[in-house]
């Protein structure tokens, strides 16, 4: 019963227990002190049962006090040594089900809770500082150093994250480093390349101003050629026209010679006639001589005239001879006045030809030399764009020799960077390419 008391029976059911002991108790003691003045004040049943009532309340004062407070005060105690850290000692009335089992049952649940606390904490406090050391030797650029501390398994992901995240930027430190040393190359590279060209663009800015100048030098010779031509093909034209008018003039003469040399042949033909008649007159005039002897004195008036007809007629043949002469003469004169005069024609025929073919010449030499002076004039033009052009592309030259100093200079900068990292040179020649930069 006080087993039961003491262990299982409620707080408030205690109270209610030792306030109605009390009561009893006291009505007890009431009686019996009301009985011993009443019935006989002397009596020493009375008296005892007085004393023994006084006893009986003190005893079970006491008895059940201690059933209710001493689980309280030993509950109470532990709970301070729990508090100040003590998880090992025991942790009693665990087992009671009134208010201190229900306590002392939560204070092993915290008990255990705070030893798997601890037991985190000095897990966390692992994690912690490896942590703490593995990020100083990371801002200090080791990149190298792996964790091989085993954590508690809650943190092993951690662990392996970390080491696999300081893989990866290794690698990535590597490969930076080696674009780096990449970049660097290709940027002197181009630095020097793009030098070069700078001052092969120069040289050539010159060169095509140098030519710009020549060209317009050669285009202004050409037009004045041009313009020289045109002027000796108008004249050759006009010489050409006059040549033609010649050779009509050569022709009109030609053909008036051949009716000169006609009309005398006619008169060579008509003089021939003079001439036969000529000697038929002098012919008769001699027959009329003879028969004017004949007839004696009768006759010589007859003979007189006779001889003046035959002097005539010989005066007439000889004339006609005379005639004759100068008209074969002048014929013949004519006739390699003719020929002359269609060798002439002829000479100046192919004058005329060859005239025409210069002219054609000329003419086209003038027409070649404006086409060229137009593709010069183009040619001018282009050579003038490319001028512009060249002196564009020497200021880009510029700018993209400079632009790769700079990139070069960037990349310098990002190897000193990445050098400050320490790697695992077993791992990659790069990284020994880096700790080397």
């Amino acid at each position: 019963m006080l087993n039961w008391f003491s262990t299982q029976a409620p707080i408030k059911t205690k109270f209610q227990v030792i306030v109605l002991g009390h009561l009893v108790i006291s009505l007890l003691m009431a009686l019996a002190i009301l009985g011993s003045f009443f019935i006989l004040s002397s009596n020493p049943a009375a008296i005892f049962s007085a004393v023994a009532g006084i006893l009986l309340s003190v005893v079970f004062s006491y008895t059940t006090g201690k059933a209710i407070s001493e689980p309280y005060v030993q509950t109470v105690v532990r709970m301070e040594e729990l508090a100040a850290g003590d998880l090992n000692s025991p942790i009693l009335f665990r087992n009671n089900k009134d208010c201190v089992g229900r306590i002392t049952r939560a204070m092993d649940v915290f008990r255990n809770n705070a030893i798997n606390l601890q037991e985190v904490t000095k897990g966390q406090s692992v994690v912690t500082d490896t942590l703490t050391e593995r990020m100083n030797g990371l801002a200090k650029g080791d990149l190298a150093t792996r964790i091989t501390v085993a954590f508690p398994p809650m943190y092993e992901s951690l662990r392996q994250n970390y080491n696999s995240a300081m893989d990866s930027l290794a690698r990535m430190a590597i490969a930076v480093a080696e674009s780096s040393n990449s970049i660097n190359t290709g940027a002197r590279e181009i630095s020097d390349a793009s030098h070069d060209l700078a001052q092969r663009t120069e040289q050539h800015a010159a060169s095509i101003e140098e030519t710009s100048r020549t060209m317009d030098d050669v285009t202004k010779g050409i037009n004045e050629t041009a313009s020289s031509a045109a002027h000796v093909n108008k004249l050759m034209t006009e010489i050409n026209h006059d040549a033609e008018q010649g050779g009509v003039v050569i022709k009109n003469t030609t053909e008036a010679m051949g009716g000169i040399e006609k009309q005398a042949n006619e008169i060579a033909s008509i003089i021939g006639l003079i001439d036969g008649i000529s000697f038929q007159t002098n012919l008769l005039a001699l027959n009329a001589g003879v028969e004017a002897a004949r007839a004696g004195d009768a006759g010589k008036g007859f003979s007189v005239v006779a001889a003046e007809v035959r002097a005539l007629a010989q005066r007439s043949a000889d004339a006609a001879n005379n005639v004759k002469g100068l008209i074969t003469t002048n014929a013949k004169q004519i006739t390699e006045g003719v020929h002359l005069v269609m060798e002439a024609g002829d000479l100046l025929g192919r004058i005329i030809s060859r005239i025409s073919e210069i002219t054609q010449s000329i003419r086209n030499i003038s027409e070649a030399a404006h086409a060229q002076s137009e593709r010069l004039q183009q040619i001018n033009i282009a050579i003038g764009e490319m001028d512009s052009v060249t002196q564009q592309n020497a200021a880009m030259v510029e700018e993209a020799t400079a632009a790769a100093r700079s990139l070069a200079e960037e990349s310098d900068n990002l190897s000193g960077q990445v050098a400050l990292f320490h790697l695992d040179t077993a791992k990659s020649t790069g990284a020994k390419q880096l700790t080397h930069a």
